[in-house]
């Protein structure tokens, strides 16, 4: 079985995954560009974000590989055009989007390269890829790859990524500059465990001492199309 088939059958198991409490979704939220025109998010999953985002758009299309995760965000947002597919191989029209958004989505995906590639391909001039992943540059990251298996919330196959490599293949498919903020979402208290909260206050302790890749969690990354 490949990564993909892995990843598809862990994700069915799973009605719905939201691990991120309510103000850090407003904060990642309110960091985004304005969403304008045709959007599109890949890895959607159950939408733990979606459901946040202003409605300045003019439509919203979510693409997951997981039938079962996409039927939940189909009951809770019937609005959304949903799709069933695998993000780094996107069917979609060349310059059919004006937004592609990734919310920790290209961490799972063993080419993640490729997904980067569709994006820029679908997306119109001057179009926006954002993408919030956890980073590897946090100092705490490897020990915690070392007791993946002991914190349990991780699936077979998810690494962390770096924000600079991830970068650079935005510049090598052609994106214009990168912008690169760090952060640390809070967990939802409710999809803790007791060893986890450990970790996560942990997390949170090394947050407040620095906005840098070495102390933040996650990166948000935005770039354009040119």
């Amino acid at each position: 079985m490949d990564v993909i088939e892995r990843e598809k059958e862990f994700w069915d198991e799973h009605a719905e995954f939201d691990w991120m409490a309510e103000a850090s979704k407003r904060d990642v939220v309110a960091m985004l560009p304005k969403l304008d025109g045709d959007v599109l998010e890949l890895c959607i999953g159950s939408g733990m974000l979606t459901e946040h985002m202003p409605k300045t758009y003019r439509t919203y299309t979510g693409l997951d590989l997981s039938d079962t995760l996409l039927g939940t965000l189909r009951r809770k947002m019937p609005s959304l055009s949903l799709v069933q597919g695998n993000a780094e191989e996107l069917s979609f029209a060349d310059e059919s989007f004006d937004t592609v958004l990734v919310f920790a989505g290209l961490h799972h995906l063993p080419h993640f390269e490729r997904t980067i590639a569709h994006a820029h391909r679908v997306l119109r001039p001057n179009g926006t890829f954002a993408c919030l992943e956890p980073s590897s540059q946090a100092w705490y990251r490897k020990p915690m790859d070392l007791l993946r298996g002991w914190i349990g919330i991780y699936s077979e196959d998810e690494v962390f990524l770096d924000p600079r490599r991830v970068s650079s293949v935005l510049r090598e498919v052609g994106f214009g500059p990168v912008q690169v903020q760090y952060l640390t979402p809070r967990f939802s208290p409710a999809f803790l465990t007791g060893k986890n909260k450990v970790l996560a206050e942990l997390l949170y302790a090394a947050a407040s001492m620095g906005r840098s890749s070495l102390t933040q969690s996650f990166f948000l990354l935005n770039a354009t199309k040119t």
